[in-house]
């Protein structure tokens, strides 16, 4: 008969403790900055949360939405806050004036040749 490889074996009692250990893991409390718009993902990497954790805090306030979906700074700025994670959002622009690049138009030919 044959035996269990050492490996095998290793893997099988790494297994068996990790399912031992169910006590929670500290919470990470990091600073976070929300742009005007992030996608829910986005939003719980940058607070060390797991996405489905921000999806259902959403569901509870009446809002369905899925991993990839985009959210405003504000609403962003409520879900941090409920989950008790420290936020500040990135200075708005409110005008054209605000921006300190310059805004060149040029028009977009109607044809393309190629030569």
């Amino acid at each position: 008969m044959r035996e269990r490889s050492i490996a095998s074996f290793r893997r099988r009692t790494q297994r068996l403790k990790g399912h031992q250990s169910n006590e929670p893991k500290e919470k990470l409390i990091r600073e976070v900055i929300i742009p005007e718009v992030i996608n829910i993902q986005e939003l719980a990497n940058r607070m060390s949360e797991r996405a489905v954790d921000v999806i259902r805090l959403l569901m509870k306030q009446g809002a369905m939405h899925k991993i990839t979906d985009v959210i405003d700074a504000d609403t962003a700025q409520l879900i941090a806050e409920e989950m008790a994670t420290p936020s500040s959002a990135w200075p708005r622009q409110t005008s054209r004036k605000a921006c300190s690049i310059p805004l060149t138009i040029r028009p977009i030919p109607n044809r393309v040749r190629l030569s």
